[in-house]
């Protein structure tokens, strides 16, 4: 997966200045591959042909032995990475109750257990080890105790944020890398980065970097901990966890270099570094063939018509394959200790032959017919008859043979289907050096001096006809080509080489080679015996070498470049691993679909489609017409993958899937929107293959969002309803409407026209009915976005605010349910309140005494009957009353794709229903949920609002004296009410006993702060904190919240009845929401039959009571129905406070009780 180098390319691998071909005090190594061109895949990438002959570099090196500090290292890596495992497969069980979750706890303690009681290399007896060295060994060997400990005792709570408290202790204490005197050696196939070490006190060996070589310039690189790829004699768990594993590595481009959203490439290695004494049994060696070649490159020029030497001007005869350097044959010398096994062969290039259709049932083939007017202006062929689209040379038409295993159903024919003439002739004016137009037009005319007609036709694959083995070696292209001319490689005018000559071909080079091996076995590896050899007498080599000249033909563009010099001795040989035997692989590739793609925009994405890379392979799905979350539910299927590995390093380690969201324009225009990286899971035993779940993985952006996999099986219709009531604190809002989005469906309400008088939708377009297809499965379905499009003068429209319905689980429902109850909105009330004017010894306040145990002194004989519930939380935290929003929830607006700290810019108030809808037109519909509402007028509704804010507990220290003096300011609209003469001087838990009445208009004012300030007599008073009451939700819940029911139904007194409505009313109102018959009093009032059961004011009051003042026995057998339907009784709730420079902290807790009462007109 790389992008197209016009230039030759290698890669280095150097460890500290070892291997590092540019500094020149050091021995020369083979530190890198042979030069290489890429090759395009099919589709829109390259890659570097090594199939199935990998190269290998070997670099030697010294440094001071720190073995004993590595193998400790790599111990506690091992535990820190088990445990990362654990708690990754931990977090990603997001159900709670799912049985696996304790399973996956049990294993992470278990492991845990038995990682941190391995013994880290004893330091004390160690000769070589610091001070430093013993400390850490003394703490880590302590950490791993206490965690051990720890581990054994924990209990299954908090189990993420327990675990990933271990983590973060492990990873303190991992900080160090050593090594020893060390042979390196990789062997490369094709590649995230590892994490770069941290800064050490104690670094003894530099981390291993990988570089990719264009132009003799260093492109990109991969750096590798030189600890994660270190062998240890004490065993794999001292290893490095890379050492001798294949991986996959993505380059990066340096700092501030490179192009934008394109990964320089992927690199398939395998490595092993240790010291060159364990390096003899090295299984790394032993996978292949590994060979050492000495190469030089035969070079010849056409002149005349004829190939030979004559035309290559300044040019060697035999050089190295950049074409700088004359390397003849006899000129290599074996090395000591080396000797030469047969004489120097040509190796044909055949990997430059890859058959890119590989995956493709059909293939389009194309050329073009050129032409040129004469001096007479008449039309006749051109100088290159035949070319492809980039006017490339290619072979005439009938010339073109069909492939074995393909077959074509018609023959060429000229295409007419874009901007051509009637006879597919399209018209332009040759401008130099090229000769070529840069536009084409259908129409001809005098001053055009050529044109050019496409001629297509459709190849066919021929499925089954060929054997595994033989279409790998259709694949390859392995088979004796016809017209091979003893593997020479043809180049024309600075193009990349070709196996075939072509007709403006006038350079050919090949390759000869001839291969070294070892004189005897010296106990280690024979390729780390490399070192400086093949040496020649650099005088010797001085005087025949010659700076050329620039060549001819503009052939220095891609073979060579006089002002480019590789410090690399010309004559270094070169090691290759060998892999006769393949092992072949299918990919299949689930496409379901995308989500959260948009944020602040009104357009949909514009035709996406998906482009899955796998090795050197690549395929798209269809392109989809504008959504803002595409669904393909498409498969993708790789069918002839080569892998020359060992099938469980494969399994263990898969090369990394790619997956690209692109997007085209309405002008054909493709543009990267993201990409995601994740590996495969591997079967090699098809038996044991089961469907592997889908998830969700994130598009990097500049890499992207989110994606899918395909569950095309599990899929049905479902029916989602949308009640849109309001939009609340859009300060900036002029003529807002809501625009929601499902997939590739959407829907919008009118315009709330005045909406700083009423900002609820209007009653005819607030319920959108969307009917779409959603997965079953909650983790498989698309977001609901919500966006609040702004209309401004001549039509402009902004989206000023949105929130993501992420899981919609919670809105599912049954219509057809016997028990369903269709939601409501509660009736408002227009009855006027009155109070009560005569005093009494008792009062509300003497209510919480008693709640609270307080002023034991107080005696009442009737407080039983006057109680209220006292909550140690917010109402809306309380459980059981679904945080208040059972009629309409609140959702957050946020400019964009909401993030840490995003600033919320406004709220929608709504509601969502989904249920199945039937496939079959034929069958009943469900009914819809939202339709059954009274009329609007009651909004916006004047409302008198009640606040008893009784006292504070634990208040933040505001003065230098540890206290501070805190007072009350309420704050609804623009009413402000409390007075800074009211504080309460020296204290951290303030009694106030303070009741505040105000009014407002909800939703107008519905959000009731409520703040404390601490006073300073000369500076300003500081803020200690607030809390924000959202009365619109009390008043619409239908849990009763605008007044809480009291313990009994008084007529008056002290403690009169303060609902507007009786609890006879009440109950009925209730019976209705949920979809009962109304309640049926007998005709003595003491007795009733609701919901199909009859209840007795006797079973509630065994006794006649004597309080004075209760009302009748209807209202009284009411209200005790009514505290048994789970609706909120008189309470007084305990608010958190938060301060406004540390949002989402509490400061202090504030014990309070407010009455919502609608005024009566």
């Amino acid at each position: 997966m790389m992008p197209n180098f016009e230039d030759l390319i290698h890669f280095e691998v150097s460890i500290g200045h070892y291997g590092n071909k540019m500094d020149l005090n050091y021995k020369p190594l083979v530190s890198s591959t042979q030069y290489s061109p890429v090759i395009h895949d099919g589709n829109i990438y390259h890659y570097v042909p090594w199939y199935n002959i990998k190269p290998v570099v070997a670099v030697t090196s010294n440094w001071e032995d720190v073995s004993f500090r590595m193998n400790c290292l790599n111990l506690l890596h091992f535990t820190r990475d088990r445990l990362k495992a654990n708690l990754d497969t931990l977090k990603s069980t997001r159900n709670p109750k799912d049985p696996a979750l304790l399973c996956q706890w049990e294993k992470l303690l278990r492991e845990l257990v038995e990682d941190c009681k391995r013994p880290l290399p004893c330091m004390t007896d160690q000769p070589k080890a610091t001070n430093l060295d013993r400390k850490r060994w003394q703490l880590r060997s302590l950490l791993l105790q206490e965690l051990a400990q720890k581990a054994k005792q924990a209990m299954p709570r908090d189990m993420v944020a327990t675990a990933e408290d271990w983590l973060y202790r492990l990873n303190a204490v991992l900080p160090e890398v050593g090594a020893a005197h060390t042979g390196l050696e990789l062997g490369a196939g094709r590649a995230g980065p590892d994490v770069l070490p941290p800064w050490q006190p104690q670094m003894g060996l530099p981390d291993v970097m990988i570089w990719l070589v264009a132009k003799e310039q260093r492109v990109a690189y991969a750096q590798v901990p030189a600890h994660s790829v270190l062998f240890s004699r004490a065993g794999a768990l001292h290893s490095g966890r890379l050492c001798g594993k294949i991986q996959t590595l993505l380059l990066q481009y340096p700092e501030g270099e490179g192009q934008k959203d394109v990964l320089p490439a992927h690199l398939r290695v395998c490595m092993w570094l240790g010291n060159v004494t364990d390096s003899k049994d090295l299984q790394l060696l032993c996978q292949g063939d590994m060979a050492v070649y000495a190469e030089t490159y035969e070079n010849q020029a056409k002149y005349k018509d004829q190939w030979g030497q004559q035309g290559l001007y300044r040019c060697p005869n035999f050089s190295d394959v950049m074409g700088n350097k004359t390397l003849p044959m006899t000129e290599f010398q074996p090395p000591l200790g080396w000797h030469w096994q047969d004489s120097w062969t040509v190796e044909p290039q055949r990997r430059l032959l890859l058959d890119t259709d590989i995956n493709k049932s059909q293939v389009l083939e194309e050329v073009y017919e050129n032409q040129g007017r004469d001096i007479r202006g008449a039309w006749g062929p051109a100088a290159i008859p035949n070319t492809d689209v980039n006017g490339q040379p290619t072979e005439a038409r009938e010339n073109v043979k069909c492939p074995q295993g393909w077959h074509f159903k018609k023959d060429w024919v000229v295409e007419l289907n874009h901007a051509v003439d009637s006879k597919g002739w399209e018209y332009g004016v040759g401008i130099p050096p090229s000769g070529l137009p840069q536009v084409w037009s259908p129409v001809e005319k005098t001053y055009h001096s050529c044109r050019r007609r496409r001629w297509a036709r459709v190849r066919f694959r021929n499925r089954g006809e060929l054997s595994r083995e033989q279409e790998t070696v259709s694949f390859l292209q392995l088979g004796p080509a016809e017209g091979e001319e003893d593997g020479w490689e043809y180049d024309a005018f600075g193009s990349k080489f070709h196996l075939h000559p072509q007709p403006r071909s006038r350079f050919r080079r090949r390759c000869w080679r001839r291969r070294l091996v070892p004189d005897k076995d010296k106990g280690v590896a024979p390729v780390f015996l490399l070192e400086g050899s093949l040496a020649m007498d650099l005088k010797h080599r001085a005087g025949k070498e010659e700076e050329s000249k620039p060549w001819p033909w503009g052939l220095d563009r891609q073979f060579r470049d006089p002002q480019r010099q590789d410090a690399r001795p010309p004559n270094m040989p070169f090691i290759y691993c060998t892999f006769n035997k393949p092992h072949y692989y299918q990919l299949f590739c689930y496409i379901y679909q995308a989500r959260n793609l948009v944020s602040n925009q009104i357009l949909t994405f514009q035709g996406p489609f998906i482009r899955v890379v796998f090795l050197n392979h690549s395929q798209c799905t269809q392109t989809l017409r504008s959504s803002a979350g595409p669904t393909w539910a498409q498969t993708l299927i790789f069918q002839h993958l080569l892998l020359y590995e060992n099938p469980q390093d494969t399994k263990e380690s898969p090369p990394l899937v790619v997956l690209e969201l692109w997007q085209r324009d309405s002008w054909g225009k493709e543009s990267l929107w993201g990409r995601s990286m994740w590996p495969p899971v591997v079967w090699l035993d098809l038996q044991d293959r089961i469907l592997p779940p889908m998830r969700w993985h994130p598009l990097m952006k500049e890499l992207g969002k989110e994606e899918g996999e395909i569950l095309a099986s599990c899929e049905l219709i479902l029916q989602t309803e949308i009640l849109a009531w309001g939009l609340r604190n859009m300060k900036k809002a002029s003529s807002p409407q809501l625009l929601v989005e499902f997939g590739e469906e959407s829907l919008r309400t009118e315009p709330i026209r005045d909406f700083q008088t009423n900002p609820n939708f209007p009653e005819s377009e607030s319920v959108l009915v969307l009917i779409v297809l959603m997965p079953t499965e909650e983790a498989y379905a698309l977001p609901l976005v919500v966006k609040v499009v702004d209309n401004w003068a001549f039509g402009q429209q902004t989206v000023t605010g949105q929130a993501n319905i992420d899981f919609l689980q919670p809105y599912f429902c049954d219509p057809w349910a016997q028990d369903y109850v269709h939601p409501k909105l509660p009736r408002l009330s227009g009855k006027k309140h009155q109070d009560d004017e005569y005093e009494h010894e008792v009062d509300w306040w003497s209510k919480l005494f008693w709640a609270t145990d307080e002023h034991k002194s107080l005696k009442y004989k009737y407080k039983d009957y006057h109680t209220l519930k006292v909550y140690d939380c917010e109402l809306e935290a309380v459980p059981a009353f679904q945080g208040l929003q059972d009629f309409c929830q609140t959702f957050k607006l946020y400019q964009e794709q909401p993030k840490l700290d995003s600033p919320v810019v406004g709220e929608f108030k709504g509601l969502f229903r989904v249920y199945p809808f039937p496939e079959n037109p034929d069958a009943p519909k469900p009914p819809l949920q939202f339709l059954a509402w009274p009329e609007r007028e009651d909004f916006p509704q004047p409302c008198l609002v009640r606040v008893y804010v009784v006292r504070a507990i634990n208040l933040q220290p505001q003065d230098y004296n540890g206290l501070c003096d805190p007072y009350v300011i309420l704050k609804l609209g623009k009413t402000e009410l409390g007075s800074r003469d009211m504080y309460q001087p020296n204290t951290l838990d303030p009694i106030f006993g303070t009741m505040f009445e105000l009014t407002c208009n909800i939703p107008l004012e519905k959000d009731l702060e409520i703040q404390l300030y601490d006073f300073d007599l000369f500076s300003p008073d500081d803020k200690i904190g607030t809390t924000v009451i959202d009365l619109e939700n009390r008043l619409l819940s239908g849990f009763g919240a605008h007044c809480g029911l009291s313990k009994s139904y008084c007529q008056s007194g002290p403690f009169r009845w303060r609902d507007q409505m009786p609890p006879s009313y009440l109950l009925e109102r209730y019976a209705k929401r949920k979809g009962l018959p109304p309640p049926l009093f007998s005709p003595e009032e003491d007795a009733v039959f609701y919901n199909g059961k009859k209840f007795k004011l006797q079973s509630f009051e065994p006794k006649p009571p004597t309080v004075h003042g209760l009302g009748p026995k209807k209202e009284r057998l009411a209200l005790h129905l009514l505290h048994t339907q789970g609706l909120v009784p008189e309470h007084v709730e305990t608010r958190t406070l938060y301060s406004d420079s540390q949002p989402g902290i509490d400061q202090q807790r504030t014990p309070n009780r407010e009455i919502q009462i609608p005024k009566g007109t």
